[in-house]
């Protein structure tokens, strides 16, 4: 029965697709919104059906009884909505066993007969409008399930109270328009609980419910599309935003405007700096050379990365020296920066990023490990500042 109406759910999908002529744009396009929100009045229903129940548990004879159901639901989109509800009455079951619920023997079996309730919340999914659109006027929605609730089983006569548990399942859920505020409905459930609620010790248990109804729509019935003026009026005010956001760049326009002529002041000074800079350059690599060890790197003014002069001097150090140091040996790494040139705080920033860049070089490419490290920073003030910018290494 399941498989079967699941083919007839699929047939139905094809049916409402059909039914889209009036549900497409200029361009043959199915529409799906956007759609305005709800209120939470909006879009609630309520449905009565009666149907038939079907009961298996292992090594079990099914027999088809009576169902009723009965739900209370909500639409929050064209397609996801939920519902709670009660569905139950009786089961019955033939057995090759005794057990509180059998009624008499039928042949060489017992025949159970008990009284159900199920009280469950479903999630729901309006297939139709999700692959086909919203339409108010289609006739019919295919809409699958799943489940959750607590299923309780109970004598029928001289109850002795109720075993519950935990159920789950998946449904099929279909309506047929009648009006705007009345529909026909087909639902087919399945649940599947633990076997011991049947007198099974193991195992699963299950039921197959069938059952047609009615439902009828509270509150509004219908979906509103976005109004196309609504999409104006943003678009309106999209373009006041902007206008205001132009002339708010047209004073910061005017205002970059001064701030670019204290630059180009400010760039001329930098070119004579640099050429400065330029003139001192063979002057450092010669005092360098004279008044230093191989164990002092020095950093252009401002710089806190060696140049490759001087990566190549701290590569000859590692392979000539640092490559076999004792276990004990420390790397002290001493940074110098000239009190006449830059901030305290600037002086404070060069001297950090200048030892932790020569610490990372000397951990990550050559892999000395990083507890042989002491870092010790140091202002010096001479005559000669630009000898003052660099990191002496000494191994201790």
């Amino acid at each position: 029965m399941f498989f079967i109406l699941l083919g007839i759910a699929c047939a139905g999908t094809q049916v409402a697709q059909a039914q889209e002529n009036g549900n497409r744009n200029e361009k043959n396009e199915i529409v799906r919104g956007p759609y305005l929100t709800n209120d939470a009045g909006a879009n609630w229903w309520i449905s009565l059906g009666g149907g038939i129940t079907v009961f298996g548990d292992g090594g079990c004879t099914p027999a088809v009884t009576p169902a009723l159901d009965f739900n209370f639901g909500k639409w929050f989109t064209p397609s996801i909505g939920a519902r709670i509800g009660y569905q139950g009455l009786t089961g019955s079951m033939l057995t090759s066993t005794d057990n509180i619920y059998v009624k008499k023997t039928v042949g060489d079996q017992f025949k159970m007969k008990f009284g159900y309730a199920y009280a469950h919340a479903d999630f729901m999914w309006n297939i139709s409008n999700a692959f086909s659109g919203y339409k108010e006027t289609r006739f019919w929605n295919v809409i699958p399930y799943v489940h959750t609730g607590l299923l309780a089983v109970y004598k029928t006569k001289g109850h002795h109270g109720a075993d519950l548990e935990f159920a789950s399942g998946a449904g099929l859920y279909n309506t047929l328009r009648l009006c705007d505020r009345v529909n026909l409905t087909l639902d087919l459930r399945g649940i599947l609980t633990n076997g011991r609620q049947l007198q099974n010790k193991g195992g699963v248990a299950g039921e197959l419910s069938l059952t047609v109804g009615v439902a009828v729509n509270l509150g509004k019935t219908n979906w509103k599309r976005t109004p196309e003026k609504v999409a104006d009026e943003s678009v309106l005010a999209k373009v006041s935003e902007l206008e205001m956001a132009n002339q708010a760049l047209v004073s910061e326009k005017n205002e970059l405007a001064a701030v670019n002529e204290d630059l180009s002041e400010a760039n001329e000074d930098l070119v004579a700096a640099n050429e400065e800079l330029q003139q001192t350059a063979a002057l450092l690599a010669e005092q360098a050379e004279e008044e230093t060890t191989p164990h002092t790197f020095y950093f252009v003014i401002g710089q806190t990365r060696l140049s490759a002069v001087e990566l190549a001097r701290l590569d000859l150090l590692v392979t000539t020296e640092l490559s076999s140091l004792d276990e004990d040996d420390k790397i002290v790494l001493t940074v110098r920066n000239d009190s006449k040139t830059g901030s305290v705080k600037r002086n404070e920033y060069l001297s950090r990023e200048r030892t932790k860049y020569i610490k990372n070089i000397l951990v990550k490419k050559y892999g000395i490990d990083e507890n042989r490290f002491e870092i010790v920073p140091e202002v010096v003030d001479t005559q000669r500042p630009e000898l003052d910018r660099c990191v002496d290494l000494i191994v201790r």
